[in-house]
């Protein structure tokens, strides 16, 4: 998907909006970002150490800033600038 495009529904519109917040972040903690919401079950967690040690073996290793939430109905305010 395009950054610029416009959304053809909520769906589109809310992950245009997260990967903005997720740029935004590694751009404040000049960090690449890795994020997940849900529970850590049935190997979730393997899947996710998975994904950092392959980030970690990459050319351009940068520091990670890692976010995980499982807290439904509320949100991060640190993320949004308030």
């Amino acid at each position: 998907m395009n950054k610029g495009s416009n959304p053809k529904n909520s769906n589109e519109f809310i992950e245009q909006q997260l990967n903005g917040r997720a740029v935004a972040m590694g751009e404040a903690f000049d960090s690449d970002i890795l994020s997940f919401y849900g529970p850590l079950i049935g190997g979730v967690d393997d899947h996710i150490r998975g994904v950092i040690e392959d980030m970690r073996k990459g050319p351009h290793r940068r520091t990670l800033t890692v976010v995980v939430s499982h807290t439904p109905g509320t949100y991060l305010p640190f993320m949004f600038g308030r």
